[in-house]
C-alpha cells in the first residue's frame, strides 16, 4: 500500500511539505524556543539575510523580540548571555564547529575552518608558535615599515591639496592598503603594493605551475565573505553555488577561487626563493615553515598556503574594518580625540610612527581601541558550535540536546543594555576606566576558548600601532553622518569620506615651540657654489652669521656624504656651531627637524625634492625667476608658482574624472600663455570606445574658449598609480595638432613625483599638420622634398 503510493502524483506534492514538516518534528526539543515563524522549518530565511548583509542586525532585534533564547533555523539556536560562553566555547567542553565551517573551505581545511577536534589539536600546536610574544616582537619591524610608506603617501596627499591643506578621501581605501601590505610582508615575504601604487591589485595563480593573472584583492576577499557565509547557512548547496543565477553567488565563487590563488601565487614565490637561499627574514611564513607537531612533522605546501591563506583573511578584513571604525567613530567626537592626541603627544614625542613599546601601556589608546571592538563588533556574527555526543547539556537553565548547534551573537553581546547600560548603543571609551566582571566575561572580539583567534597578540600590536600612528600626525574633517556597514562573515564598513591633514601643532616641548617660530626667507638665507670644497664649507660656516644652505646635485652627492662624519666631529669639538647634514632629503618636513635661529645650520639636499625650506625656494634661488628644476630636466620657462598651480589643477581635476568602469582616475591641466590654466578629466562611457582622455578634454575645452596653436604652454596630467602613466598614443597625437613640440608634459604619479618630458620626447618623428601641404600648394602643384604631393601637379 505505502509502495504504491509512493508511485503516484500525490507522493510529488507530498515531498516539498516533507522538507519543510520533517525538520520541525526532528527538532522537537527545540519547538518552544520562539523565533522567526520560517525558521522553525527551513534556513533559507536566514541565508536570505546573509544574502542581504544584515545578519547581525536581524539576530540583535530577534533578541530585543523574543529574548534571551532565539530560535534562528531548524537546529539552531542563539543565546544572548555572557554565561553561555564558557559552556559554548570553552575549554573541555566537546562542543564541535557546525557545518557552517565547510563553506569555507578552499585549498583544503586550515585552523580556522577544521572541525575535527584532533585535526584541531595537530594544527593549533604546530601554529601556536609562530605567535608567541618572542616572535610577535620580531614581526614590529614589518609593521613599521609599512606604516612608515602610509605617512609617506598622505603627507604627499595632503601637499596636493594645495592652500587648503584638506585632502579628501575614502580612508577606507587606505586602511585596506595598509593592513593588506602589512599581512603580505608578515605572512608572504613582502607587501602587496597597494600602499605604494595607491590601488588595489594582487597576482593569482590557481595552481603553483599556472600562468599569473591579476585580481583586485580586497573586492576578491569581500565577496569570498559574504558568499561564504551565505553557503554556510546551507552548505550543501556550495557544490551548486556557481549555477545560482545570482551575481552574488557565481561572482562569490569566483572570488573563493582567486583568494586561493592569491596565496598559492605568494606562498609558491616564498618557498621557491627559500629553496634557492634567498630568503634570510623571520616571519609568519618563516615560523609556519618551522613549525611541527608532536610527532615532528613540518607543514607541507599546500597545508601550509592554507594557513597562510587564513592569515591572509585573519589579518587584513579585520584590522582595516576596526581602523576605519575607530577614525569614524572617534571623529563623532571630537574630545575623544584631544584627550587621545594629547596621550600620544606625550609618549611619541618625536612624531614618528612609534615603536610599540612606547604605546602598549597607553591607557586611553587602549580604551579607545576596546571600545571600538566593543561598538563595531567586527566579528558580530554568532559562532555556530555543535552540542557534543553524550547527554546534551545545560545552558542558562535550558536543557539542549545533543546535534543541536548553538551560538552566542557577538553584537547582540555587546550591545546590551543589560550589560553595558543605558548608553551601550554610545560611543564612550571612559566605561573601561572602571569596566566590571559581567563586562569582561561578555566582552569576546576575538572569540574565546580553543577556537578563539590565534593571532591576537599581532593584530592588537597593528591596531595600537596604526591608531597611535594616524592621530598622532594628522587632523581630520568627518564628511558623513552615519558609517554604512555590510555583513559577510566580517561586519565591514563600505567607506569613510574624511579630509585629511597634517597636524598644526604635534609637539608639546618647548624645543618644538622654538623651532616653529623659526622662520627662514631669501633675506636671511646663504646659498654657496655647488661643489665646494670641504675646507670652504667649514669656513664659510664658522663665519656665517645666518642659517647656510647647501644646494647639492645629484652628481656630488657622494662627495658630501664624505663630508658627513667630518662635519660630524667638527661639531662635538666646535659647540658653538651646529651642523645638521641632512643626506637625502625628500620631505620639507625633514627641514624643520632643527632651530637655527641661534647657531649656523649647514643642510645638504637633493635635488628637486627639496623644494621649499619655510617659503623660500630653492629653485628660484639656484636659477633665478623663471625657472624651476626637476631631477632631469627644466621645466622651459616656468615659474615655481606655475609648476605649483599646474600640479594643484591636475590633481584636483582627477578628483572628477568619470570612470565607473575602469575606475583609473586621470586629470589633466593646461597653461595657457595667458596665463589660464584649463582643466581635464577622463571621461568613460558605457560604449568603450567612445569614452575621452582627460589631456583631450582640457585641449578641446581650450580650442571651444579660442585658444590657437602657439598658446598653449605646458601640460600637466596626474593618475593614482607609480611610476607615473604618460598621455596615450591617441592623446599624443592630439596634443601634437596644437602644442609645439618642445612644450613640457609634466606628469605626477600618486605620491606627487614628477617625470617631466617635452611632446617631442614623447612623440619623436611625429606626424603633425606641418608634414601637410597646404590647399594653396596642393592648387598650384606643389611638391615637397619629404615626397608629398604629385610631380607636375594637377
Amino acid at each position: 500500500m505505502f509502495l504504491s503510493f509512493l508511485f503516484t502524483p500525490w507522493a510529488l506534492l507530498a515531498l516539498p511539505l516533507l522538507y519543510w514538516v520533517l525538520p520541525f518534528v526532528r527538532n522537537w526539543s527545540i519547538q518552544a524556543i520562539p523565533g522567526p515563524f520560517l525558521a522553525k522549518f527551513t534556513n533559507l530565511w536566514y541565508m536570505w539575510e546573509c544574502r542581504h548583509g544584515r545578519r547581525y542586525m536581524t539576530v540583535y532585534k530577534a533578541h530585543e523580540q523574543y529574548g534571551k533564547f532565539v530560535r534562528i533555523t531548524p537546529n539552531q539556536v542563539s543565546i544572548a548571555d555572557p554565561d553561555a560562553i564558557p559552556i559554548v566555547y570553552g575549554h573541555g567542553t566537546g562542543f564541535l564547529k557546525s557545518e557552517y565551517y565547510d563553506a569555507f573551505v578552499s585549498i583544503q581545511r586550515g585552523l580556522f575552518n577544521t572541525r575535527d577536534r584532533a585535526e584541531h589539536t595537530r594544527k593549533r600546536k604546530t601554529i601556536s608558535h609562530t605567535f608567541s610574544a618572542k616572535n610577535v616582537g620580531e614581526f614590529e619591524q614589518y609593521i613599521h615599515h609599512n606604516l612608515e610608506m602610509l605617512t609617506t603617501q598622505w603627507d604627499k596627499m595632503v601637499k596636493q591639496a594645495g592652500s587648503s591643506g584638506t585632502y579628501r578621501m575614502d580612508a577606507l581605501n587606505w586602511f585596506n592598503y595598509v593592513a593588506f601590505d602589512i599581512i603580505g610582508d608578515l605572512a608572504f615575504g613582502q607587501p602587496f603594493g597597494m600602499l605604494e601604487n595607491g590601488r588595489d591589485m594582487a597576482e593569482v595563480r590557481l595552481k603553483p605551475d599556472a600562468p599569473p593573472t591579476f585580481a583586485p584583492a580586497i573586492e576578491v576577499l569581500n565577496r569570498r565573505g559574504e558568499v561564504s557565509n551565505a553557503i554556510g547557512c546551507l552548505p550543501q548547496i556550495k557544490p551548486y553555488a556557481k549555477y545560482i543565477p545570482d551575481p552574488f553567488f557565481y561572482k562569490g565563487v569566483a572570488a573563493v577561487q582567486n583568494l586561493a590563488g592569491i596565496a598559492i601565487a605568494r606562498v609558491n614565490q616564498r618557498l621557491d626563493a627559500a629553496e634557492r637561499g634567498e630568503v634570510t627574514r623571520v616571519d609568519l611564513l618563516a615560523r609556519l615553515m618551522e613549525g611541527k607537531d608532536e610527532n615532528g612533522n613540518k607543514l607541507g605546501r599546500a597545508e601550509l598556503t592554507a594557513e597562510a591563506l587564513t592569515q591572509l583573511i585573519a589579518g587584513s578584513d579585520t584590522t582595516s574594518n576596526t581602523s576605519c571604525a575607530l577614525l569614524f567613530h572617534m571623529l563623532t567626537h571630537p574630545e575623544c580625540v584631544k584627550k587621545l592626541q594629547a596621550e600620544l603627544d606625550q609618549a611619541i614625542p618625536d612624531n614618528t610612527v612609534p615603536k610599540f613599546a612606547q604605546v602598549k601601556d597607553l591607557p586611553y589608546l587602549d580604551h579607545v581601541i576596546q571600545e571600538t571592538l566593543r561598538i563595531h563588533s567586527t566579528s558580530s556574527t554568532g559562532l555556530p558550535r555543535v552540542v557534543p555526543p553524550g547527554p546534551g547539556v545545560e545552558v542558562c537553565g535550558r536543557h539542549f540536546p545533543q546535534g543541536v548547534v548553538l551560538s552566542v551573537p557577538a553584537y547582540t553581546i555587546h550591545h546590551s543594555k543589560e550589560i553595558w547600560g543605558k548608553d551601550a548603543d554610545e560611543f564612550r571609551p571612559e566605561r573601561w576606566e572602571k569596566v566590571t566582571e559581567k563586562q569582561k566575561n561578555a566582552f569576546i572580539p576575538f572569540s574565546y576558548g580553543p577556537r578563539s583567534c590565534v593571532g591576537r597578540n599581532v593584530a592588537e600590536m597593528e591596531l595600537a600601532l596604526i591608531v597611535s600612528t594616524v592621530f598622532r600626525r594628522y587632523e581630520f574633517e568627518l564628511y558623513q553622518d552615519k558609517l554604512e556597514t555590510r555583513e559577510g562573515f566580517l561586519r565591514k564598513p563600505l567607506g569613510l569620506e574624511v579630509g585629511l591633514r597634517r597636524r598644526k601643532q604635534s609637539r608639546s616641548n618647548s624645543k618644538q615651540e622654538e623651532m616653529n617660530n623659526f622662520t627662514m626667507s631669501p633675506s636671511n638665507l646663504t646659498l654657496i657654489e655647488d661643489r665646494p670644497t670641504h675646507d670652504r664649507l667649514i669656513a664659510h660656516a664658522h663665519n656665517s652669521s645666518q642659517p647656510t644652505v647647501l644646494y647639492v646635485s645629484n652628481s656630488s652627492l657622494p662627495a658630501c656624504k664624505a663630508f658627513a662624519p667630518k662635519l660630524e666631529a667638527l661639531a662635538e669639538r666646535t659647540p658653538d656651531v651646529q651642523f645638521l647634514v641632512v643626506e637625502f632629503c625628500t620631505e620639507t618636513s625633514d627641514l624643520f627637524k632643527f632651530a637655527p635661529n641661534q647657531l649656523p645650520v649647514l643642510v645638504l639636499v637633493k635635488g628637486w625634492w627639496a623644494r621649499t625650506i619655510m617659503g623660500a625656494d630653492l629653485r628660484e634661488l639656484e636659477r633665478g625667476p623663471g625657472h624651476a628644476r626637476s631631477e632631469t630636466s627644466l621645466f622651459h620657462g616656468l615659474s615655481s608658482a606655475e609648476v605649483t598651480k599646474l600640479e594643484e589643477a591636475c590633481v584636483e581635476a582627477k578628483s572628477r574624472a568619470h570612470c565607473p568602469y575602469s575606475h583609473f582616475r586621470v586629470g589633466a591641466s593646461l597653461l595657457l600663455t595667458s596665463g589660464a590654466v584649463i582643466q581635464g578629466a577622463n571621461v568613460e562611457n558605457a560604449a568603450y570606445p567612445v569614452g575621452t582622455c582627460a589631456e583631450r578634454v582640457a585641449i578641446a575645452t581650450a580650442v571651444v574658449q579660442g585658444a590657437k596653436k602657439g598658446d598653449f604652454r605646458a601640460l600637466a596630467v596626474a593618475t593614482n598609480i607609480s611610476p607615473p602613466a604618460s598621455p596615450c598614443g591617441m592623446c599624443r597625437q592630439f596634443i601634437r595638432e596644437f602644442c609645439d613640440l618642445d612644450m613640457p608634459v609634466l606628469m605626477y604619479d600618486v605620491a606627487g613625483k614628477v617625470v617631466v618630458m617635452t611632446l617631442e620626447q614623447l612623440l619623436p618623428m611625429s606626424f603633425g599638420p606641418d608634414k601637410l601641404l597646404s590647399a594653396e600648394q596642393i592648387r598650384n602643384g606643389v611638391v615637397r622634398e619629404e615626397g608629398y604631393g604629385s610631380k607636375g601637379g594637377a
